[in-house]
């Protein structure tokens, strides 16, 4: 139990369809990969789609750490 708290979450831009029908809404949220499923920090997520986020911008003569 104690690797699974020293895993690094990673951040994701993630998609999960809501409800049962052809007409159900679908909507992309910041979520959190921990190597083995998806989470908004609360619950595990049924996600159908997801993409890393961005690196944060760094300007013109800021250090790259």
């Amino acid at each position: 139990l104690g690797d699974v708290y020293k895993r690094q979450l990673e951040a994701y831009l993630v998609t999960k369809k809501y409800g049962s029908s052809a007409q159900d809404k679908a909507y992309p949220f910041r979520a959190f990969w921990d190597g083995i499923n998806f989470t908004d920090g609360w619950r595990i997520l049924d996600v159908i789609a997801w993409m890393p986020l961005p690196e944060p911008y760094k300007g013109e003569g800021e250090d790259a750490e």
